[in-house]
């Protein structure tokens, strides 16, 4: 049996790629306002013009200290907003939504500029599995005051933190958005705009080139992760993230010097404690 080039090998996780896979989100999210505004437009239920949108965005507190935004965008009328997408539970905690709220603020006001010029701003999260565990479509947080007398007031800070259930299945324009979110192949998509884009990925020459680059990229920082841990558990954490993103057993095995058979074990305990 003829053996696989390292570009056969990528190709074939770029294969099994979807948008929940963040590399790929990363890719196509990328400089696509049209992408972005789409996702938007189908979570808040309401007309808007993205202007600018980045991927992985890194932004820094006042420690020095980085985080990175899966998607930063900005609308026409100066809101901000923050796409998340997270597999695991642990990368969509509520005090992450918080930081990142806190760091989006900070980063947008200028030294003796007045606090009530921070714009609105959206924090979204889309969970791969339902987060909260109510079987809701989104969970949207607003703070609001509870009143001695039972009454509900609003805060009005105009910070809004949204948690989307990807495993929503229901017959609306959100759940074939979270479908389209878990497809790996472009023509099972029933959006137009993620489907063109994702098709140039996976389907164009190019594009599936660009993203084996990435892929690339990814296995030399898993092979370098693996000479400097070296310990058998440090080596199936790595292996968990790379089977996270999707990738072939086989190529995470040559990666991480465990057998197939160990990491198809590490996918079942994955499954059962998902």
């Amino acid at each position: 049996m003829r053996k696989l080039t390292a570009l056969e090998k990528y190709r074939k996780t770029v294969e099994g790629f979807c948008l929940m896979d963040d590399d790929f989100m990363t890719a196509v999210f990328q400089d696509s306002p049209e992408c972005t505004e789409y996702v938007l437009e189908i979570i808040l239920k309401k007309k808007l013009k993205v202007t600018e949108s980045r991927a992985q965005y890194t932004i820094k507190n006042l420690h020095g200290r980085s985080v990175r935004l899966d998607v930063k965008a900005v609308d026409a009328d100066g809101n901000l907003y923050n796409i998340e997408v997270q597999r695991q539970d642990k990368g969509a905690q509520p005090k992450r939504a918080r930081y990142n709220a806190a760091l989006l603020d900070a980063n947008c006001s200028n030294a003796g500029e007045y606090a009530e010029n921070l714009p609105e701003t959206f924090v979204i999260f889309i969970s791969e599995k339902d987060f909260f565990l109510q079987d809701e479509p989104l969970y949207w947080f607003d703070r609001s005051c509870r009143t001695g007398k039972g009454a509900e007031l609003s805060f009005g800070d105009n910070l809004h933190i949204i948690y989307v259930n990807g495993s929503w299945q229901g017959e609306d324009d959100l759940g074939d958005l979270m479908k389209d979110f878990k497809c790996t192949r472009s023509a099972q998509m029933k959006d137009s705009v993620l489907k063109t884009r994702v098709s140039w990925f996976k389907d164009n020459e190019k594009g599936a080139s660009t993203m084996c680059q990435a892929v690339e990229k990814i296995c030399c920082e898993a092979r370098e992760e693996g000479r400097t841990e070296g310990k058998a558990e440090e080596r199936r954490e790595t292996a968990a993230k790379m089977l996270l993103k999707n990738m072939d057993l086989p190529l995470i095995s040559e990666l991480t010097n465990l057998s197939v058979e160990e990491i198809e074990q590490l996918r079942q305990e994955m499954l059962v404690n998902a």
